[in-house]
Order: C-alpha cells, then sequence, then structure tokens
C-alpha cells in the first residue's frame, strides 16, 4: 500500500523490498514519491496534471533525492506555468538515466556504457544537453584511430541522443540528418596458415587474459561471447553459449575436444568468469584496443580483425572436407543452409558431425603450429 514519509537520505535508505511493489510519497512535495518493485529496485517518480500521468526521474541511487526533487519542482513549474520545453540536464545526468533506464535493459549494455564513458563523458560531461551540437561529437569521433570503432562510437551516440528525444530532454538530437563517419565494408579475408601460426605464438606471449581470448578463437566463436563465458558454462565434453550472450539470442553448444581443454584449464579460477574484468566479478576483461596492438606488433600480421579468425576457422574447416551445414552448425549461423521451415523440422543437432570436425581441425591446427620454418612474408 501507498504512503507518506518525510523524504531524507537516511529514510530513503531505510525503505526495503516487500516481495510487492509499493509507492512511498513525500510529505513536503506533493506527488513526488518513489517506487519500490518487488526485488527492491528503487525509481522516482511524479505524478503531473489532473490526469495524473506518471513520469519517471531515474533510479536512485544514480539520481539522489536531491537531484530527483530538483527535477521534481523543475517539471511541475513548467507545468504550472504552461511551458512544455525539454527538461535541461547535462549530458552526464542523462547519461547516468540512461544506463540505470535503458541500457541496463539490454542485452549490450555493458558495451554502451562502456563506450560512452570512455568517449563522450570527459568532453561533454557537464554541458547542457541542448548545448551540445554535431560538432562537438564528430570531434570527438574523428580522433578515433581506427574506422570500425569510429563507426561503433557514432552508432552508440546516435542510440543514445534519440533516447534523449523520447525522454524529452531535447527537442531533436544533434546527430539527427547525419551517417556514419566512414562506410561499412564487408570483409573476406582469409588468414594464411603462416599468419595463424605467428598470431597463435603471439597471443601465448601475451598470455592471460587477452592473448588466451585470442587462442580461444581459433575455434570459430565469436569475440564477445569467448570473453562472456563462465565456468559453469562449461561441462566435461562441451561449453554451451546460453542465449543471454549470444548474437542471434539462440542457445549454442560447442564440442570440448582435447586441445581446446587443455586450453581451457590452464586458465586462472579467480571468478566465475574466466575473463573477468579487473575488480569486477559480472563484466568481462576490457583493454581491446592495447591488446590489439600489441598482438599485431609481436606477431607481424597486418590489416586484420579478429573476427577474420572465425572466418578462417569456417574456410580451414571447409578446406579439409567438412560440410558447410556443420561449419554452419559451429559457428551458429541461423540463416545458412538449414534455415527457415526446415530448421524447425529438422531438429538433429549433429553433434557427432561437430565433435569429429572439431577433432579434425585441432590435428590440423597441431600440424600447422608445429611447423617451425613458416613465415609471415609470404602472407
Amino acid at each position: 500500500m501507498p504512503f507518506k514519509m518525510a523524504f531524507t537520505d537516511l529514510s530513503i535508505r531505510k525503505l526495503k523490498p516487500t516481495g510487492r511493489q509499493y509507492m512511498a510519497w513525500d510529505k513536503s512535495l506533493p506527488n513526488f514519491g518513489i517506487r519500490v518493485s518487488q526485488h527492491g529496485t528503487m525509481t522516482w517518480t511524479l505524478l503531473l496534471g489532473s490526469e495524473r500521468r506518471r513520469v519517471g526521474l531515474g533510479r536512485y541511487p544514480i539520481i539522489s533525492l536531491a537531484e530527483a526533487r530538483q527535477a521534481a519542482k523543475h517539471l511541475l513549474a513548467e507545468r504550472t506555468l504552461g511551458k512544455h520545453t525539454p527538461r535541461t540536464v547535462t549530458f552526464r545526468e542523462a547519461l547516468d538515466v540512461y544506463i540505470a533506464t535503458h541500457a541496463s535493459n539490454n542485452r549490450t549494455a555493458y558495451e554502451q556504457e562502456r563506450v560512452l564513458k570512455k568517449h563522450l563523458l570527459p568532453a561533454l560531461q557537464s554541458k547542457k544537453l541542448s548545448d551540445i551540437h554535431y560538432q562537438h561529437v564528430a570531434e570527438i569521433i574523428d580522433r578515433i584511430k581506427t574506422k570500425p570503432a569510429a563507426n561503433h562510437l557514432y552508432t552508440e551516440a546516435r542510440v543514445f541522443f534519440n533516447w534523449t528525444v523520447k525522454r524529452r530532454y531535447l527537442t531533436t538530437s544533434p546527430l539527427a540528418g547525419s551517417a556514419q563517419p566512414h562506410p561499412s565494408v564487408t570483409r573476406d579475408r582469409v588468414l594464411s596458415h603462416a599468419e595463424l601460426r605467428a598470431i597463435w605464438f603471439a597471443a601465448e606471449e601475451i598470455g592471460y587474459p587477452y592473448g588466451k581470448i585470442v587462442q580461444l578463437l581459433f575455434w570459430g566463436q565469436r569475440r564477445g561471447e569467448t570473453s562472456k563465458l563462465r565456468w559453469e558454462y562449461i561441462t566435461a565434453d562441451q561449453i554451451s553459449f546460453p542465449a543471454a550472450i549470444v548474437k542471434n539470442k539462440h542457445r549454442h553448444t560447442i564440442p570440448l575436444t582435447p586441445m581446446l581443454a587443455e586450453l581451457i584449464s590452464s586458465l586462472p579460477k579467480c571468478s566465475t568468469m574466466l575473463f573477468p574484468a579487473e575488480g569486477y566479478d559480472d563484466r568481462p576483461c576490457a583493454g581491446w584496443s592495447r591488446g590489439f596492438a600489441r598482438l599485431e606488433q609481436l606477431s607481424g600480421v597486418r590489416g586484420f580483425v579478429l573476427h577474420d579468425l572465425r572466418r578462417t576457422f569456417a574456410t580451414e574447416l571447409a578446406s579439409l572436407g567438412v560440410a558447410i551445414h556443420v561449419i554452419e552448425k559451429l559457428l551458429n549461423h541461423t540463416s545458412g543452409q538449414i534455415s527457415g521451415v526446415a530448421a524447425i523440422y529438422n531438429r538433429f543437432s549433429y553433434v557427432k558431425e561437430m565433435r569429429e570436425a572439431v577433432v579434425l581441425w585441432e590435428r590440423h591446427l597441431a600440424e600447422l603450429l608445429s611447423q617451425k620454418d613458416i613465415s609471415t612474408k609470404a602472407a
């Protein structure tokens, strides 16, 4: 049941979940309250007008009591004066609300938060959203060294600013009508045997965590999914990628074969995750740019990206005579040889064929790595 109380920092901290959602209202500011969910999530709330339209003001403690009360008073004043202009907030304030209320429900939430905080927050944090123009964002994007990373930042920034318009913080996004800085390029790079060997040993020299992730990518899985692996996903004979971390949201399982098992068993068990970020147990490690720069330097291989290992894995399996539908199962492709209605009726999982394919790949890889005289100069 809803109830009224004097809102103070101490009284807000004392609110606890009861197993059912409830509202607490501030005695000193009419229609201003906080909603406590059955699991304890706390959201500032304001009721506006005779229709008592409910407006969310962000989550506590991301948005403090003082900030929420100030925002509520601002909205009430605008309503009284008949103004309907967007609420003016700083970039940091908007980003905090975005992360708490929008990005937290997204499968790629961590990556969105990382990119926006790393590149945009330092330069824009104290600026009012209404004072941010296209050139402010474009200048930051222009400083990104690689084209894919620049395009990635542009995409995340565009999603964020579109959200600020929906939230009524802005009337128009500063990126409205613009295009990503670089055209998307479809890659077809397949690494040579010499390059594969050079990358493997460079990754081995780099070691845990980045180098070990790179070595695991030799089995054709995606970088983002591999970095999010947890020990609980691994059994004696397989690795299961749950739908929550998989790009296409379909649970994916690959066989745990001898060489892959040996590589995983060499990893330290310092967390529930195989590759946790320093100081966290629920976030994968970062530092991809620095790690890749060192990988390029040590391997001597240029003009490649980590995703090329996935394409090369598929190409090598095909050259070894593995059927295309088995390769697609290993890659977790859902739009290949077996798709649509055929995929619904074909429930055969090809476990035996997948295991045989990966064992064949490991023999091929072991032979390749044993060839001491291969040089990347021919690549």
